[in-house]
């Protein structure tokens, strides 16, 4: 055997359960893999000739019919099965190998916007998700910080890649009734619908993760109150008209201010989506109201228009701005002493456990029906804490 190639001494041969062949036999049909089903048969017949003892005068041939058609019918298939595989076909190839992978689950995930620190973070935690539980995330969102229009939003329609059906969706439409409406005729479908960040009033998903808006209303009402002493005129800087998060932010803040008579809401704006609309709202806020002691602001866009106001106008921290939301920009401000606090939420764990909870939803496991991700304050002392940081930054590992 030492001069045989490699290749005929390491083969092997199919065998069936319970069958053991003669050793010349099996050494037979280790030679030669490439030969036709008729020369291994051949071989066999010639191996089980000279398998009696040598020296010794040939015995009448004792016939064993069970055993014979054994030997006889696992060499036959052997032998059928190793000339079907000649060439080492892609299905031969395959036969030792483990079965193939179910395909991977689809969840789809409607954004409300790609742009901006916090929809990113949403998204990294989807993605985070998507790779732990070996799922295939599609995104659909609006390019701009506007927010998914009738147009840009259609495409979703599918929830999936071409010829591919969404097994759950992840909505953060925020006020996009665009991207509502998608998930509403997924959902009528059967789908499982998860919500983050907001709730679609049209929508009822399986589960909602998100902050507690009305109760991050009130801390920053109460934040604000800390700052200027517990009296002066205020002002409200709002967003989105008609949108859920912010007549629940607003509520919050108006609650805590209301028992404390010698604080005088002076004025109260609400601004479109994107910094622009914004600005406008601040420069007039500020404008028309003299001897303001304080401004809440109740998303990034209001909080970064409001500071860079009042850096035009010189305020020098005069007015106390308590501000709502981690972007880069508003942590720069609240470290200049611009933003005096901000109220910070976690949309990292958002995106993470709504593309977790898909997964459980469209495998029928249940899910909570909420999730309080949590909100907290911070200002120039508290950002460096060690937990704040990790909720400031949660993908620095």
């Amino acid at each position: 055997m030492n001069g045989m190639p490699a290749n005929r001494q390491n083969a092997r041969l199919p065998r069936l359960p319970g069958v053991r062949l003669p050793i010349r036999i099996s050494r037979v049909l280790r030679l030669d893999k490439t030969v036709s089903g008729v020369s291994w048969v051949r071989g066999i017949i010639a191996a089980m000739r000279s398998s009696r003892p040598r020296g010794r005068a040939a015995a009448p041939p004792r016939i064993q019919p069970g055993r014979s058609f054994m030997v006889l019918l696992a060499a036959m298939l052997a032998a059928s099965a190793l000339t079907a595989c000649n060439g080492r076909s892609e299905r031969c190839a395959r036969t030792d190998l483990a079965p193939e992978s179910p395909p991977k689950k689809q969840i789809s995930v409607l954004l409300q916007s790609k742009q901006g620190d916090y929809w990113k973070t949403v998204l990294m935690g989807a993605e985070a998700a998507a790779k732990e539980f070996g799922v295939e995330l599609t995104v659909m969102a609006s390019e701009s910080d506007g927010g998914a229009s009738a147009e840009t939003a259609t495409p979703a329609a599918a929830s999936a890649p071409p010829g591919k059906k969404a097994d759950a969706i992840v909505l953060a439409a925020g006020g996009d009734q665009a991207l509502a409406r998608i998930a509403e005729r997924a959902s009528g479908t059967g789908v499982p619908v998860i919500a983050v960040e907001s709730e679609a009033e049209s929508v009822k998903p399986r589960s909602f993760i998100g902050s507690n808006n009305y109760e991050a209303g009130r801390q920053a009402g109460k934040k604000l109150l800390e700052l200027i002493g517990g009296s002066g005129r205020v002002a409200i800087l709002s967003f989105g008209p008609g949108a859920n998060n912010a007549e629940q932010r607003e509520r919050g803040v108006m609650d805590e201010l209301s028992g404390h008579p010698g604080v005088e809401l002076a004025a109260k704006e609400s601004c479109g989506a994107g910094l622009q609309p914004c600005g406008e709202a601040a420069r007039k806020v500020l404008a028309q109201t003299e001897g303001l002691a304080g401004i809440v602001a109740l998303n990034a866009e209001a909080s970064l228009s409001a500071a860079a106001e009042l850096l035009r106008l010189g305020s020098d921290g005069k007015v106390k701005l308590v501000a709502e939301g981690s972007a880069q920009e508003e942590l720069d401000l609240l470290q200049d002493g611009v933003i005096h606090a901000t109220i910070i939420q976690n949309p990292f764990a958002m995106g993470y456990l709504g593309v977790k909870y898909a997964v459980d939803a469209a495998d029928g496991r249940k899910v909570p029906e909420r999730f309080d991700t949590g909100t907290k304050v911070i200002d120039r002392e508290s950002m460096f804490w060690s937990d704040n940081q990790k909720l400031l930054f949660p993908f620095v590992k």
